[in-house]
C-alpha cells in the first residue's frame, strides 16, 4: 500500500466495524418507486435508453411488482443538512442534521469550531483554492498525527475557504455528502428561533466580555427567558480563553430547549414554517418527532500551553462517528471530495431479505446504494460485482471482497450506477 493510499484505507477501516442500523430506519422510509415514471419520461424524450440496464448489458423491461424479476427502483437519499453557524464572519460551530423518519424523527450532531478534521490528501481537490494551508491549519493537524494524514481546524477552514472548505472537511469526517449545506448567521438564527421566543434556558455559566477595564459579566448564569436575539447570541458566544467544548455544551442545551419549545407549541405550523429547504424541515422532524441532539466525543490536544485546547476524534471517537453515520444515514449521498461509488443492488435469488440485510455492510464498506431491485431472473448461483468504468476498479474490489467474490469489468458507456451487485445463492447463510 502506498503512502497516498493509507489515509483512505484508514478511513474505510473506521467505517467497517459500524453496527447495522435498525431495519426500520434502513428500509422503512427511503424507497420511492419512480422507475416507471422516469422510464416514460426518458422514452418520450427520444427512446435512446431505458432507465436501467441488466448486469449483462441487456435492456430490462420496466415492471411494477416488487416480487417480479426485473423490478428496479431508485432510492431517495436520507435527507441531510450541514450548517455552519457564524457570528460576525467567524465560525462558532457546525451542526449535522438528518431526517430519519420523514417528518417524525431526526437527529443532530454538534461539532466544535476548534475541531481538527483529518482528510485524505489525495481527495483534496483544489486544496489551496478552497483555502488550505495558508496559516497553519494543516501544520496543527500534522503535529498531532505525525504528518499523516493532514488535518485542519474547522474554524480555520471557514476563515480561509468558507462553506466549501467546511463541507470538504465534513465529508471526510462523516464519509458522505450532504443534501444541503448552508451558513446560518446569528441574525438568521434570531429569525428562526423567533417563533418560539421567549425561550426557557438554563445557563450553567456566566457569560463575560473583555473590555478596556477588564472582564465584565454580560449574562449571569441561571434560569432565563431569552428573547430570540439573545438566544442566538448565546449560541455562538464564547468566554475569553474558554475551551470550545464548553460552548458546544451550551449549544446542545440551546437545541434541547429550542426543540422542547417546538414540541409544546399549540400550533406547530406557527413555529415551524413550511419551507422545504434550510433548517425548517429538520426542525419539524426533531421538534415534532423523535429528535436527538448529541455532541461528538472529542478529545483535547494542547499544542500551545498558553492557548485553549484544540480537539480531535481519537480511535474511539472515530468509531462512534462511523456507527452514527451508518445509523442516521443508511442511504448516503456520494461525496464531492472523494469517490464513494454508487451501487445498484439486485436480488438474484428471489429472497429480498438477503439483499436488504447487506445494504448496511455495503454502505459501511464505502458504497452508496442508489438503486435496488431484482435481477432479470432469479436463481443466480454466485454473486456478481460488476463495475462499468475502469477507474472504479479499486472501489469495486473493496465491495467484491466484502462479498467474497472477484469484481468484473462490464463496459457500459452510460451506466445507471458505478457498480452493479447481483446477490446470488452464495450469500444465503445456511
Amino acid at each position: 500500500m502506498t503512502e497516498a493510499e493509507r489515509p483512505r484505507a484508514r478511513r474505510r477501516a473506521r467505517r467497517r466495524p459500524a453496527p447495522r442500523a435498525h431495519p426500520f430506519w434502513r428500509f422503512g422510509f427511503p424507497v420511492i418507486v419512480v422507475a416507471a415514471g422516469v422510464a416514460v419520461l426518458l422514452l418520450s424524450q427520444g427512446g435512446a435508453r431505458t432507465v436501467l440496464d441488466s448486469t449483462a448489458g441487456e435492456v430490462v423491461d420496466v415492471v411494477q411488482r416488487p416480487d417480479e424479476p426485473g423490478y428496479e427502483v431508485f432510492v431517495q437519499p436520507t435527507p441531510t443538512l450541514l450548517v455552519a453557524h457564524t457570528h460576525d464572519g467567524v465560525l462558532t460551530g457546525v451542526t449535522f442534521m438528518a431526517q430519519t423518519d420523514f417528518e417524525r424523527g431526526g437527529a443532530a450532531i454538534l461539532l466544535p469550531a476548534d475541531l481538527i478534521v483529518f482528510y485524505d490528501e489525495g481527495a483534496d481537490r483544489g486544496g489551496e483554492a478552497a483555502g488550505r494551508g495558508a496559516s497553519g491549519g494543516d501544520e496543527a493537524g500534522a503535529a498531532e498525527a505525525g504528518g499523516d494524514p493532514p488535518g485542519q481546524l474547522l474554524s480555520l477552514a471557514w476563515a480561509e475557504g468558507g462553506l466549501a472548505r467546511v463541507e470538504f472537511l465534513a465529508e471526510n469526517l462523516f464519509g458522505f455528502g450532504f443534501g444541503e449545506v448552508i451558513e446560518l448567521t446569528t441574525d438568521q438564527l434570531t429569525t428562526v428561533i423567533g417563533p418560539v421566543a421567549p425561550l426557557p434556558y438554563l445557563l450553567a455559566d456566566d457569560l463575560a466580555v473583555r473590555t478596556g477595564i477588564g472582564v465584565t459579566t454580560w449574562l449571569p448564569a441561571g434560569r432565563l427567558e431569552l428573547d430570540a436575539a439573545t438566544a442566538a447570541r448565546v449560541y455562538g458566544f464564547r468566554n475569553p480563553d474558554e475551551a470550545d467544548v464548553n460552548r458546544v455544551e451550551r449549544q446542545r442545551a440551546m437545541w434541547t430547549a429550542w426543540l422542547a419549545s417546538i414540541a409544546r407549541a399549540d400550533d406547530p405550523g406557527a413555529v415551524v414554517l413550511p419551507f422545504r429547504d434550510g433548517v425548517w424541515p429538520f426542525l419539524g422532524s426533531l421538534g415534532l418527532g423523535s429528535g436527538v441532539v448529541e455532541t461528538a466525543p472529542v478529545q483535547p490536544v494542547v499544542l500551545d500551553p498558553g492557548q485553549a485546547p484544540l480537539y480531535v476524534l481519537d480511535d474511539e471517537g472515530s468509531a462512534w462517528m462511523a456507527a452514527k453515520a451508518l445509523e442516521l444515514v443508511p442511504w448516503p449521498i456520494p461525496a464531492k471530495s472523494f469517490v464513494r461509488p454508487t451501487v445498484r443492488l439486485l436480488d438474484g435469488i428471489g429472497d429480498p431479505s438477503v439483499r436488504d440485510d447487506l445494504v448496511g455492510d455495503i454502505v459501511a464498506a464505502g458504497g452508496a446504494v442508489t438503486v435496488v431491485g431484482n435481477a432479470g431472473e432469479f436463481g443466480v448461483a454466485r454473486t456478481v460485482v460488476a463495475y462499468h468504468r475502469a477507474e472504479m476498479d479499486s472501489a469495486a474490489a473493496d465491495l467484491a471482497g466484502l462479498l467474497g467474490v472477484e469484481p468484473v469489468l462490464l463496459d457500459n458507456p452510460d451506466p445507471p450506477t458505478d457498480v452493479t451487485i447481483t446477490i446470488g445463492l452464495d450469500q444465503v447463510v445456511s
